[in-house]
């Protein structure tokens, strides 16, 4: 216990609680935390206007694997999700890593 002004303890029943100096609470600033509980993705609905992305056998193969790693029999909607999240981040890498294309001249 740390003491503003430390009484004289010949009696502990004679400390009260107004003697006792109480750290502050640490204050986090109210950008740092969000207030709002993020939920998680099963309990979510469906976006309407999303991507949808059809698994290849390959991405298929990949979450099967995750949910193996995991201890699991199948594969859970979050190992979906990363595995087409890795198939359409491949997709975008080959467009944009392809080379540019000669423009025919008239």
């Amino acid at each position: 216990m740390h003491f503003a002004n430390p009484p004289l303890l010949t009696n502990p029943a004679a400390v009260s609680r107004q003697d006792i100096q109480r750290p502050s609470p640490i204050r986090i600033p109210s950008m740092a935390k969000k207030s709002v509980a993020k939920k998680d993705p099963w309990e979510k609905p469906a976006p309407k206007r999303s991507r949808h992305t059809k698994l290849t056998p390959k991405s298929k193969a990949r979450a099967k694997a995750a949910a193996k790693r995991a201890g699991r029999k199948y594969p859970s909607l979050v190992d979906n999700m990363n595995a087409a999240k890795k198939q359409r981040s491949r997709k975008t890498k080959s467009r944009s890593t392809s080379k540019p294309t000669a423009k025919k001249k008239p």
